[in-house]
């Protein structure tokens, strides 16, 4: 059982969620482990849902919901 953990990500204000493309996980880890992660757990508060940033938002959760693993929050 592989899991991935991350902190949040202030609302991708930075860039953050590029540290977990699928090419850049493929990259990292390869394809094996890329394959293999059961779960992503995110560490925090995820960093989204602020105020006026509904668009944004809804952005981020796209690309998070085409992860091919589930994603926990803590």
């Amino acid at each position: 059982m592989v899991i991935l953990s991350s902190g949040d990500f202030h609302a991708n204000s930075r860039g953050e969620l590029r540290v977990i493309t699928k090419d850049s996980l493929l990259y990292k880890f390869g394809y094996e482990v890329y394959k293999s992660i059961n779960y992503h757990i995110i560490l925090k508060d995820r960093g989204f849902d602020w105020v006026n940033n509904e668009g944004r938002d809804k952005m981020n959760y796209s690309v998070l919901n085409k992860r091919p693993f589930p994603i926990l929050v803590v």
